[in-house]
Parts: structure tokens; sequence; C-alpha cells
């Protein structure tokens, strides 16, 4: 007998093939959307890795080519903020790039050589093209424009702040980070976040009066007075440059120091109220005092040479065996040229200089102390409770009252220096240079 046939309602099977058909739809459907979100995930993925990856690739080729004056500052730099552009970041509201760029425009008022800073990658041309018209310029050439715009930043930081041919600060000893003090990565990332970019770089210079003076004095000539038919001295320019880059290895940041300066044959006491002067005598050029940083700790009365001149010792650690004191031959300090001893430094006024360190110190009691050891002839040490910083330059030039004031330059230590700084090979070059100009 043959099975009936099972009748499904039409209605009811138009529902379930509805429903087939409906999930079916809707799995194609998801199918697609997923297909979409993992397109979109992916082109997000793209572009959020592509400024790493485009600025990573940058810093390896020219790490490879030795474009970069500090490769491992720019590394670290850019490893602090993920890898992102800083300078053309079309989505930053302020970037600093002009104010970067102005700088470095300027470097000469600051005593420094405009071909230390990739001045040919990096123009105004080239921004303007970069900054307002983006899409005609590939990733890759937004992140090599700026990366060397950072290194050329980095490299301002450390020369304002260091000098560029500081022995005891290096570019190598820079570049790597291990040592305590300004370090110009997070410097520069710092001043990005300030609203003057400008001033927060320049006060990375030193404080001290004479480097102001000159650095304000440079300003001057090279800046504000080159408009005005004013008949510039590229022999001062290059003076006041040497010396600025000189007082930018000076350690002394204390409002309480004493300083030597050689070419000019004084030492200065600083206070906070006031600058006490004195007259010195220094080595011979045969026997040159040399530069150095040190610490006064005590000051000690000896007996004397005869009656009636009895020795006072300032006393201070160095490897070269440099002494500060007085001396028999007062005529000496009234001579111009007071390069006349075997290296050691003298002071006039010995007694005065004691008393005032004496006092500085909160021991006024023992000033008449020295006195009394003085006149019997006897010895006698007083121990500063807090050691003076003390430091001898070299410094050829200074800004009295708005005039430059030039030193003889008594070692002929200048040329050389010059032509460091200015990248110059030989003296020829130097002297043919400073004529034609």
């Amino acid at each position: 007998m043959q099975k009936p046939i099972k009748i499904i309602p039409v209605l009811k099977l138009g529902l379930k093939v509805s429903v087939i058909i409906g999930v079916i739809f809707f799995f194609l459907q998801m199918s697609g959307e997923v297909k979409a979100a993992v397109s979109h995930l992916k082109t997000k993925s793209v572009l959020s890795v592509e400024p790493d990856s485009s600025v990573s690739s940058a810093i390896k080729i020219a790490k490879n080519a030795g474009s970069l004056l500090f490769p491992l500052s720019v590394e670290r730099f850019y490893a602090k903020n993920g890898n992102k552009l800083v300078w053309i970041a079309p989505e930053k509201i302020k970037t600093h790039n002009w104010d970067a760029m102005l700088l470095l425009d300027c470097v000469i008022q600051y005593g420094l050589v405009p071909a230390d800073y990739h001045p040919t990658e990096l123009t105004y041309n080239q921004l303007h093209l970069l900054v307002e018209h983006p899409e005609k310029v590939t990733n890759s050439q937004q992140a090599a424009y700026d990366i060397l715009l950072t290194d050329a930043m980095i490299t301002l930081i450390n020369n304002l702040h260091f000098g560029k041919l500081n022995v005891n600060y290096p570019p190598e000893k820079l570049d790597a980070g291990n040592f305590e003090g300004c370090h110009a990565d997070i410097e520069l990332a710092n001043a990005l976040n300030q609203q003057d970019f400008i001033r927060t770089v320049e006060s990375l210079q030193p404080k001290t009066k004479a480097y102001t003076n000159l650095q304000y004095h440079m300003h001057l000539l090279t800046g504000v007075y080159t408009g005005d038919n004013y008949e510039l001295s590229e022999t001062d320019v290059k003076k006041m440059a040497i010396n600025m880059e000189r007082l930018r290895w000076a350690v002394n940041d204390q409002e309480i120091y004493i300083a030597v300066n050689i070419p000019s044959f004084t030492l200065e006491f600083h206070r906070p109220d006031m600058v006490y002067q004195f007259r010195i005598l220094a080595g011979k050029p045969v026997t040159p005092t040399p530069s150095f940083a040190s610490a006064i700790g005590s000051i000690q009365v000896s007996k004397g040479w005869n009656t009636s001149s009895r020795r006072i010792y300032f006393t201070f650690y160095n490897r070269e065996g440099i002494y500060l004191g007085n001396t028999p031959d007062q005529l000496s300090f009234r001579k111009e040229d007071r390069a006349v001893s075997n290296g050691t430094l003298n002071v006039e006024q010995a007694q005065k200089l004691a008393g005032l360190l004496l006092t500085n110190d909160g021991n006024l009691k023992s000033v008449p102390l020295i006195t009394k050891a003085l006149k019997k002839n006897e010895s006698q040490t007083f121990i500063l409770k807090k050691k003076i910083p003390f430091e001898v330059t070299y410094i050829t030039c200074a800004v009295d009252e708005g005039t430059l004031v030039i030193y003889n330059d008594i070692y002929q230590l200048d040329q050389n220096l010059e032509m460091k700084l200015y990248n110059v090979t030989n003296s020829l070059a130097l002297d043919l240079n400073t004529k034609n100009k």
C-alpha cells in the first residue's frame, strides 16, 4: 500500500524557506561585514604602523649612511614618543618646526657654525613642500626630513650647553647618555611641549655674566646691526665665538665662586651681591698656566722667605701642581703683561682675599688670626666649612659696558681653536677666509 504523501502547508514551507534564506543571508552579510571590519582594521593598523616603520627605517638608513651626528640620542628621542613624526605632523596644531628652523638659521648669533646642522638638507623650500603639500611627498621623505631636523636640534642643544669641542663632554659621551646633567633628547622633548620653544632652548646656555654679555653683543653684531650699514668685523665675530665656546666649558654654575682668567690677569671672587677683583701673575708662555677647575678648601699661613714677606696659600687639588698664593714680587703687579711666573698663580692683596673667604664662610673671628700669624711668622691653617669653587680659564675677550675688550692671546691658543670651531684644516685657509670677508 502506498504511503500517503505528507502535505506540508504552503505557509509553513514558505516560512521555513524564508528562515533558511534569512539565515543564509545573515551569515553572508556577517561574512561581508567581518571582511569589511578586518579590512578596516588592517587599514587602520597600516596607518598607525606606517609612521613607525617609516621613522624606524629612516633612522636605520641614516645611521648606516653616517648622516646623523647623534644617532643614539635620535633613537632614544623617537622611541619615547612611539616613533612618530614630531615636525612634519599635520594632525598637530603646533609642531614648532618653523621655530626650530629659525634657530638653525641664526646659529651664528650663538657663536656657532651653520655648516654643523644639515643646512643642505634642511631648507625652507623643502619644509614648505612637506607641510603645505604632503600629498606630493612620500612618507619616507617626511621621515627623513623629520629625523634630520631632530638631529640638528639635538646637536644645537649639546653645542649651546656643553660646547662643540668640550674635551670633558665629547659627542660620543653625550650621545651615549651615560652622564648626569643636560640630556639633549630629553631637553628637546621638553621644549616641544612649551609655548615658547625658542626661549626654552636658549635657556640651556651658560648663565654667567661673561657669557651672556658676549652672546648679547654677538646677537647685536650679527643680527640687529646687519641691516644698518654696520661694518661687521669678521675677526671680532670669530674672537667672540671661540670665547663663547670656552665659556661653555666652564663648570661653575654656583652663585659664589672664584674665577681666574689668564689673558686678563685677573681673579674675581663672585658673590650674589658683589664681585671682588684682584690682579694676578700667571705663567710665562714657556711655562703656561693650564686651565682647570677645582675648589679651595683651606687657607694656609706659613713661615715666609724673610721678616717682611710671609706666605699665604689657598689650597685646592689639581693634577698639574699649580698653587695660588702671594709673592714678594709686588712690582710685577704694576705691569700690563703679568705672564711672569713658572706656571703658578700669585694674587695681589692675598690677605684681603683670605679675609673675604673666611667672612663668607661665617668665620669672621679668624680674620684677625691671619694678621697675628703673619706678624709672628707662625704657621696656621684655616679650614673652610664649605669649599669655594675655583676655576682657571683662558678667555681672550669680554664685553665691558657694551664695548668689546680684546686681551692678548699670550699662549697663542686662539687660532687652533678657531680652526676647529670653523672646521678649517689649515691656517692659510683660515687667514684667506678672514681677509675675503
